[in-house]
């Protein structure tokens, strides 16, 4: 004898090996038992209440409660406080008493026994129905050998039928059923969520992966794992897995976040750093400019100081850099423009009897407006640094020497005086003091317009 598993009703189903009563059955059969608040049936065995509202638990609904979790009597009676926390759920020890001492009749064999034997006596209750994986049906256990499919030997702790709540269907696995259903339906996430639909489930999953966590954490806290009986464990340990699975694959996506990050962090690095090299360049060419600007004469006059003198002189003499220059000078804004040019050691013929100056006529941006050749004269001083004595040299250019003539390239070749002191008149008065020496230069303007 079968039943199509479409038609059948079946008055039980075991969940976790636990016998449950559906409410119909109980009122069908005399079962004086309370309703499950969760799973809607009724309780044979140990009862637990929650004291605020009354709503009563079984065993395996009691365990899958969260710490904190939603009481659907509270909520649809529109209750504030319908977030309980589990500790505060008590086991009703006054309903398992009474329970013990009811009898009740199996409505398959109609063998009477103690209720809270119920559970024993349908595990092995041979009037008992039985689902057959090989022909989908429900089969009496006494009958499954001439099954159409020939199944092997079942048992029935190990078998579980359940009915879809969304599409009506009753399935040997309910929980792989419930991932191909393509009928909507509400569902609690192992940590107490509330899912609109089945198929949002693992996006869920895969969202929430660290409140999870922490809620696994919680659980573990909670309860001694080696005190826990087997199926508990075992069910906290796939929750584990479950979650670790779910945090790795939401880590791996922050990884490659973080990856692409650190390249956009990079690239940007690079372009900042060519911009500050950029800005650092010109940076530097205004301060330059600016230096230059401030101490750039518009006059026609150059007080230069030469710090160091000693040094710069013993480079002279080993000739590693025989003379210096001076910072540019100009007649005017829009003048002449020029500098002084030191042989500290001599130049030609002077070298190592005299120091030799020169003066430099430089390429200007206003050259065009001038008058060529220059003709200024021109009058270098070597001043005493005691204000008595200065050393003074003058002189007025030639029409004919192309030093003074306009110029072609940057600077024309220098022109002045060879001998303009002697290395033995240096030492008759303070014209160095501090190793330093001061030098200036007087172009005679006075005959020159802007």
């Amino acid at each position: 004898m079968s039943k199509s598993s479409e038609n059948i009703k079946c008055w039980y189903k075991i969940s976790n090996n636990k016998i449950k009563i559906s409410s119909d059955a109980a009122s069908e059969h005399d079962f004086r038992t309370q309703m499950c608040t969760k799973c809607k049936f009724s309780i044979v065995s140990t009862t637990y209440q929650q004291p605020d509202c009354g709503s009563r638990y079984c065993q395996s609904c009691y365990d899958e409660l969260d710490y904190k979790f939603y009481c659907d009597v509270c909520q649809s009676d529109k209750r504030d406080d319908f977030i309980h926390k589990k500790e505060s759920i008590f086991l009703d020890k006054a309903l398992k008493r009474d329970m013990e001492k009811e009898t009740v009749k199996c409505p398959d064999c109609k063998v009477s026994t103690k209720l809270f034997n119920l559970e024993a006596h349908v595990n092995n209750c041979s009037e008992g129905w039985i689902h057959c994986s090989s022909c989908n049906s429900m089969v009496k256990k006494k009958l499954k050998h001439k099954c159409e499919g020939q199944i092997s030997s079942l048992k029935a702790t190990n078998s579980e039928y359940e009915i879809c709540s969304s599409c009506g269907k009753q399935c040997s696995n309910l929980k792989e059923h419930l991932s191909e259903c393509t009928i909507n339906w509400t569902v609690n996430c192992p940590y107490g969520c509330k899912i609109e639909e089945n198929s949002n489930l693992h996006i869920h999953r895969e969202k929430e992966h660290l409140f999870h966590l922490d809620k696994a954490w919680a659980i573990m806290q909670r309860h001694n794992l080696t005190e826990c009986k087997e199926e508990d464990s075992l069910k906290f340990v796939s929750i584990m897995d479950s979650v670790i699975d779910n945090v790795k694959k939401s880590l791996g996506i922050e990884v490659s976040k973080v990856d692409d990050l650190v390249k956009d962090m990079k690239s940007l690095n690079e372009t900042i750093g060519d911009e500050i090299s950029i800005y650092e360049s010109i940076k530097s060419t205004l301060k330059s400019q600016i230096s230059d600007s401030l101490l750039t004469s518009f006059d026609g006059t150059i007080l230069w100081r030469i710090d160091n003198f000693s040094e710069v002189k013993s480079k002279a003499k080993d000739e590693s850099q025989k003379s210096i220059f001076s910072p540019p000078f100009y007649t005017s804004r829009f003048g002449y423009k020029m500098c002084l040019r030191l042989y500290p050691n001599g130049d030609s013929t002077a070298k190592g009897v005299a120091m030799s100056l020169f003066l430099v006529i430089m390429k200007g941006n206003y050259d065009s407006l001038l008058t060529w050749p220059f003709k200024q004269k021109v009058t270098f001083i070597l001043l005493d640094q005691d204000f008595k004595t200065n050393m003074i040299d003058a002189f007025v250019p030639c029409d004919n020497l192309t030093s003074f003539a306009r110029p072609r390239t940057d600077m024309n070749i220098p022109s002045g005086s060879s001998y303009f002191i002697k290395f033995e008149d240096m030492n008759l008065h303070k014209y160095v003091k501090d190793n330093t020496i001061f030098i200036r230069c007087i172009i005679d303007c006075s005959d020159l317009h802007e």
